[in-house]
């Protein structure tokens, strides 16, 4: 291997038996993706690395201009096929694609010349084309059309289209919609390219073949099977019907085979000792049929997902279509010198899909020398084109769906290769660009695209596989690198603090899980971890390392002394899950300071901090206690479930500052988002906050995401209704935004409107105005309505605490006025009362993470860059040093010790604290210091414990219970 390294260029050192595996597993799936992974090697080791499968070293090419030196000027050393493992299992050193020298040579101008004489790069060509098009749209319209509309499934239009038009080519048949064998096909073709990897490509075929790899080839390499064998079916039914008179060769024959029988049969009768035969007859047809279908339908599927996100590409498609055709006749390829940007389209759909995370490979002929560095005979090679294809420097923001970037450079599309460079690119290049060409063209000028539900995203949801397809590899990555975990997880240790030891891919969780049952919840078995590792440990959620700060002045220290170190959001798993990196609690950077300081100044101008929030609050206080006891007929007292009243409470006088209006009593919509959203937040777990987007997104993954997420997607969409409402009705005119409005939500469209009007390039969008209010709402209302609950079930088992604070609220206010919030200063037991209940509420038993920018040390030991890290406030508000008896409910301790209300840290602490902190403190006054002074406190039924009944989950929620309010009347 060492000698192997002087030979061939630089690359991370590899080590022996797995090479670089370890790696390559590793920056894949930090950076989300193959692509992605082989990026940030890129970054290190230049244009040109080595990367080690094993013992196999593999040279990958990342620049064009190095692409075209060796594909094209150098094609003789650089043009063999490397034909291993998966490549090599159905052809076996045959057919187009996976064979070399003389075999190569002859089979690939045959199959060149036979295609062009059955029309490819010729006029008969796009009649067939055309003709299957036409066809295709018939047929789905009389099957899926209504209204003059057709709705179809992308992906299975254009594999039976495409799928035709290249077996027409090849057997003169169509598939038809139904057809059980291609349906078959499809269906297990999709499957294996799901399973694929780049590691099925190098094992050796002896082990492919074996009965010890059986449960690994039947999904990724059985499907391919199943097309040989419907090509072999096919060969037959023709030899057959020749056989039987029923089909003549006349020529060179109606197709593919037609032309290759005729080949065999002239050989034959010259005697020539001929590679044409039946066999290798099924093994071109094989290779034609995969390169001919599965590319071009994929493409085109990808063209319509971009196409559905720039409406405006479509409409300037369009009118450059119609102006070259006057939308009397169809898109032709005699049109291509006048579509500009019907071809810069195309270009970019190209660009943006490069279909392959990993290209096939080749193989050296001789030592040589690429970009001034050596390579070594036998050398396994590729050029990575989706590297190219979004290489920053020949395309600016390439992440981004922008065809006039090959308008404004025309030297650009010489750099794009879809279909590879040099004498091993793909043979049905010109079929391919046809179709493109005439489908898009076509499609695009007839019909307007519109989605069926949800708008799909320009991202692949298979990063890790060979193919963009749903994602399978990283199940198998796993399964491959267990001992690469062991280095990845040793090696990182070192850079942070201790903890237990983790084991590869699961880290910590078997220890944590078992903690959580022994110790009976999560705050508890963070606290025996804190006693065995310190105020500051490290945890591993899987491969994630995270750390754990369980101290107030370490806290203190690092959130504000060293803010801009540990101020990042951690946005991945469930936060990230309908915010997407925006929104107000999982944005960073100039996106969360814009929203936040918009957000702040808003509800200011609107009363926070000021009387009229004050009025906002008893308002709504006042209207739920009338409300509640109209609904009652218990002589002046009220009957209520704690979490529903003041649900309705808090969640109205949020609701009123974000869109002016309250909930009311019955709201079968609330009540039905209250009741999902109990449930999710209870089986919410610590590990749903670090699963990746593809396994949230994934099908085994649905039952368990429609149970905690699912109530999260409706309040979302609640809040895109609520724009939507509020849009039509000031379009209408029956809502007028005068001056800064009458909400939060009049404010943002006034800042939406202002900007679009100086056209500035802005984050103030009406789909990001729907998930800064999903935050403020959820902020805003759960976590002071769940406080709220707690202090009831407090206050249940300790009525002395009631009438001491109501004695000093008569005293206060003579109880012949509300409590107000100009009389905090006068109220030092309420002001305890209210600290010693968020203090035993601690309503997160894991909170929200951060994420350090750079290298750092606390409390004397190392945090690595990028690490996930919080601050247990749990712990901290549990802490016997800091809170004697801490089980206990003691409000006294805050008027005993004046200093210990700073280390109560309920809102968070640092630049990152709860938005909401000023209203959630106004709520909590002003709703239970006139509770306390308007009313006593019953149980009904028994008085619930102060124990809370999600001790696994994330949120600590408070019995379930009902109360009864009943009326104090004051002398």
């Amino acid at each position: 291997m060492r000698r192997g390294r002087q030979r061939n260029p630089k690359g991370p050192l590899p080590l022996l038996f797995i090479g670089n595996l370890h790696q390559l597993a590793y920056y894949c799936w930090k950076t989300g993706g193959i692509v992605s992974g082989y990026n940030e090697i890129k970054r290190q080791y230049g244009n040109v690395f080595t990367l080690w499968f094993g013992p196999i070293p593999i040279v990958y090419i990342a620049d064009y201009d190095i692409a075209y030196e060796t594909h094209v000027k150098r094609a003789n050393v650089f043009g063999r096929r490397y034909t291993v493992g998966g490549m090599d299992y159905i052809r076996e050193g045959r057919g187009i694609v996976g064979s070399n020298g003389d075999f190569w040579l002859e089979h690939r101008r045959f199959a060149l010349q036979t295609l062009r004489n059955f029309g490819v790069g010729r006029n008969i060509m796009e009649e067939k084309i055309m003709d299957e098009y036409r066809y295709r749209i018939k047929d789905f319209s009389k099957t899926h059309g209504k209204n003059g509309n057709i709705e179809v499934h992308a992906a299975t239009f254009f594999d039976i289209l495409v799928g035709s038009v290249i077996n027409q080519m090849l057997v003169s048949e169509r598939f038809e919609q139904g057809n059980k064998d291609f349906e078959k096909l499809k269906i297990n073709l999709g499957k294996s390219l799901e399973e694929m990897s780049v590691l099925d490509s190098f094992t050796p075929l002896w082990l492919l073949k074996s009965k010890l790899w059986r449960w690994r080839t039947k999904t990724t390499l059985a499907p391919f099977d199943f097309v040989l064998q419907l090509v072999q079916k096919g060969i037959r039914k023709r030899m057959s019907a020749i056989e039987s008179g029923e089909h003549v060769i006349v020529e060179e024959g109606d197709d593919f085979v037609d032309a290759f029988l005729t080949k065999i049969s002239k050989d034959k009768k010259e005697g020539i000792d001929s590679t044409f035969t039946l066999d290798t007859l099924a093994i071109d047809l094989y290779d034609l049929w995969l390169a001919g279908q599965e590319t071009t339908s994929t493409t085109l599927t990808w063209a319509c997902v971009c196409l559905l996100n720039h409406p405006a590409v479509v409409k300037k498609l369009r009118r450059e279509l119609v102006g070259v055709t006057g939308g009397n006749r169809s898109v032709s390829l005699t049109d291509r010198s006048q579509t500009p940007f019907l071809n810069a389209t195309i270009n970019e759909v190209q660009r943006i899909s490069s279909i392959l995370n990993v290209n096939i490979f080749r193989h050296m002929q001789e030592d040589s020398f690429i970009d001034g560095q050596p390579i070594a005979t036998g050398t396994v090679i590729t050029t990575q084109l989706a590297m190219l294809h979004t290489d920053e420097n020949v395309y600016k923001n390439p992440t981004e769906f922008n065809p006039e970037r090959f308008l404004e450079n025309n030297n650009l599309e010489k750099k794009l290769i879809p279909f590879g460079i040099g004498k091993r690119s793909c043979p049905g290049e010109s079929l391919a660009k046809a179709e493109l060409y005439l489908i898009l063209g076509n499609l695009i000028m007839e019909y307007d695209l519109e989605p069926v539900g949800v708008k799909p995203e320009i991202k692949t949801p298979t990063p890790f596989s060979l193919l963009k397809r749903p994602p399978m590899l990283l199940i198998l990555l796993f399964s491959t690198i267990l001992t690469v975990l062991v280095i990845h997880q040793w090696s990182k240790r070192r850079r942070l603090p201790t903890g237990p030891t983790p084991i590869p891919v699961i880290g910590n969780l078997h220890h944590l899980f078992y903690l959580y049952w022994k110790c009976g919840g999560a705050v508890e078995a963070y606290r025996h971890l804190e006693q065995q590792y310190g105020k500051v440990f490290t945890v591993w959620i899987g491969p994630l390392p995270t750390v754990y700060i369980s101290d107030y002045d370490l806290a203190h220290e690092t959130h504000i002394k060293k803010s801009n170190v540990f101020g990042r959001r951690f946005a991945v798993g469930a936060l990230n899950y309908i915010r997407e990196g925006r929104g107000i609690v999982a944005s960073n950077g100039e996106f969360w300071q814009e929203h936040r300081r918009f957000a702040l100044t808003t509800l200011r101008n609107f009363g926070l901090g000021r009387n009229l929030m004050e009025e906002k609050i008893m308002e709504e206080y006042r209207y739920r206690f009338s409300q509640t006891a109209n609904g009652n007929n218990n002589k002046g007292s009220i009957e209520t479930n704690s979490s529903m009243f003041f649900d309705l409470l808090i969640g109205s006088i949020i609701n009123q500052l974000l869109i002016s209006e309250r909930f009311e009593q019955g709201d079968p919509e609330f009540e039905k988002l209250k009741e999902s959203l109990s449930v999710g937040l209870e089986k919410f777990g610590v590990l749903d906050v670090f699963l990746p987007d593809w396994i949230m997104n994934a099908w085994w993954m649905k039952w368990r995401m429609d149970d905690i997420l699912g109530p999260f997607s409706w309040i979302h969409r609640l809040s895109q209704k609520n724009v939507e409402r509020r849009m039509k009705l000031i379009e209408s005119g029956e809502h007028v935004i005068d001056g800064d409005g009458t909400d939060f939500m009049d404010a943002y469209i006034n800042k939406y409107e202002k900007d679009k009007r100086e056209g500035v390039n802005s984050t103030f969008t009406l789909e990001n105005l729907a998930i800064d209010m999903y935050d403020l709402w959820i902020a805003g209302q759960e976590t002071t309505s769940t406080t709220l609950s707690w202090a009831c079930a407090c206050l249940l088992n300790h009525p002395e605490v009631v009438k001491k604070t109501r004695e000093e609220l008569v005293h206060l206010t003579g109880g012949h006025r509300a409590v107000s919030l100009t009389d905090k200063t006068s109220t030092p037991y309420l002001n305890a009362v209210i600290n010693e209940v968020q203090r035993i509420a601690s309503i997160l038993n894991v909170n929200i993470f951060r994420q350090t920018s750079e290298d750092t040390v606390v409390n004397g030991q190392p945090i690595a860059s990028g690490t996930a890290l919080t601050t247990h406030l749990s712990l901290i508000h549990t802490d016997e040093k800091l809170f004697k008896d801490h089980t206990k409910f003691q409000p006294e301790r805050f008027l005993e010790n004046e200093g210990l209300e700073k280390k109560l840290i309920p809102f968070g602490i640092g630049k990152r604290a709860c938005l909401g902190e000023s209203l959630a403190r106004a709520e909590l006054y002003l709703v239970l210091g006139n509770m306390m002074l308007d009313y006593d406190l019953e149980a009904v039924g028994e008085v619930p414990q102060i124990k809370t009944t999600s001790p696994f989950g994330i949120m600590k929620r408070p019995p379930v219970y009902s109360l009864r309010f009943v009326p104090v009347h004051h002398a």
